[in-house]
């Protein structure tokens, strides 16, 4: 990951809960969250 801190907190919680965090906030705040596939095709 390119940001040293943010990779340290996800690393620290996981991944399933950093995910789960992000579904919480973007649906208090009215954001959409997109998750792709690993794979996704790059443009």
């Amino acid at each position: 990951m390119a940001e040293p801190k943010l990779a340290k907190v996800v690393v620290s919680m996981g991944f399933y809960e950093f995910r789960r965090q992000l579904d919480y906030k973007c649906e208090l705040y009215g954001s959409q969250l997109i998750v792709v596939d690993r794979w996704f095709p790059k443009f």
